[in-house]
C-alpha cells in the first residue's frame, strides 16, 4: 500500500466520525512530506497526539492565550518557535504542508520522542511516553 493509502486507512480506523474530506487532506499532507511509510506513521502520531487532526489548531485559530503553548507551538503538529526555520508564525499556519515539513525536520533532528518532547530523561516524560504508545499502535496497524 502507498503512503497515502496506509495514513488514509490509520486515519479513518481511529478517527470514528472524521469526514472524509479531512482525512483526505491531512493523508494528503502527510503524503507530499514523508520520505517513507515509517516517517509518515511518525508525522501521524505527532499531529494525533498535538491536536486531534482538528483543522482550528492546524490553522492556529485556536491558538491564543495559554492555548498552543501559549503560541509558541503552531499547526497541527504543534511546532515550537525554534524549529520554524525562520518562517513567520502566519506562514506556519497557513501552509500544512510547510508545518508537515518542519515537523519531519524536527524528528530527524532529534531522533527520539523523549528528545523531540523537550524531555531530559527517557522514563517519565508523560508526553514522550503518550507518543511512543500511540506510535506503537499505530505502526501495529501498518504491520498488519
Amino acid at each position: 500500500m502507498d503512503i497515502y493509502s496506509t495514513i488514509f486507512a490509520l486515519i479513518i480506523a481511529t478517527h470514528p466520525g472524521i469526514a472524509l474530506e479531512r482525512a483526505h487532506d491531512v493523508a494528503s499532507t502527510i503524503d507530499d512530506v514523508a520520505t517513507s511509510t515509517q516517517e509518515a506513521v511518525v508525522l501521524l502520531t505527532i499531529a494525533d497526539h498535538e491536536s486531534s487532526l482538528r483543522e482550528s489548531v492546524q490553522d492556529c485559530s485556536i491558538c491564543t492565550g495559554p492555548r498552543c503553548d501559549h503560541g509558541n507551538a503552531l499547526g497541527m503538529w504543534q511546532i515550537h518557535r525554534h524549529f520554524w526555520a525562520g518562517h513567520s508564525r502566519e506562514e506556519v499556519c497557513s501552509d500544512p504542508v510547510l508545518a508537515a515539513r518542519l515537523s519531519a525536520e524536527a524528528w530527524r533532528k532529534t531522533g527520539s520522542w523523549t528528545a523531540f518532547s523537550g524531555c531530559q530523561a527517557d522514563l517519565g516524560c508523560k508526553a514522550a511516553d503518550e507518543l511512543r504508545a500511540l506510535h506503537e499502535r499505530y505502526a501495529r496497524k501498518v504491520a498488519r
